[in-house]
């Protein structure tokens, strides 16, 4: 099984926060985790967030900005293609999406069509994102 994570299920496996241990054991049960190549910059705008809104100390910013451009390099990423932006069109015409919420739904759809032997699940906590990726017939997690 391959887990995408879209941002928000994403840094839950960096900070505690509600869910994340629903993540981290979808984490351990996973072959490997898959993002958009977008989801680079996602993340450091989340991890500067919270230290702007004084939620995170220097030394945990800079010890989970290390550790995720580590893990980075182990990633399963979709890189933003114009197959990748068919499925975005296609995905925004049809569901109420974000425009980064559609580039992951469509990355894990591509990522689903690319490997077609791998179970993709789907970890979101966007409520209109999952209902898209559940018409898109993923397997969404964690149940909420």
């Amino acid at each position: 099984m391959i887990l995408y994570c879209d941002t928000s299920a994403l840094v839950k496996l960096y900070f505690h926060e509600s869910h994340s241990e629903e993540v981290i054991a979808q984490r351990g049960e996973a072959e490997a985790l898959a993002i958009s190549s977008v989801g680079f910059a996602e993340f450091f705008a989340a991890l500067n967030r919270k230290q702007r809104e004084g939620g995170l100390e220097a030394r945990v910013h800079q010890l989970a900005a290390a550790r995720f451009r580590e893990e980075w390099l182990s990633l399963v990423r979709v890189e933003i293609t114009e197959e990748l932006n068919e499925t975005i069109m296609r995905l925004l015409a049809a569901y109420p999406l974000r425009g980064f919420d559609a580039i992951h739904l469509a990355s894990a759809l591509i990522l689903r069509e690319r490997l077609k032997t791998a179970e993709i699940r789907f970890a979101s906590f966007d409520e209109r994102q999952r209902r898209a990726a559940e018409q898109e017939s993923l397997t969404v997690v964690p149940r909420l």
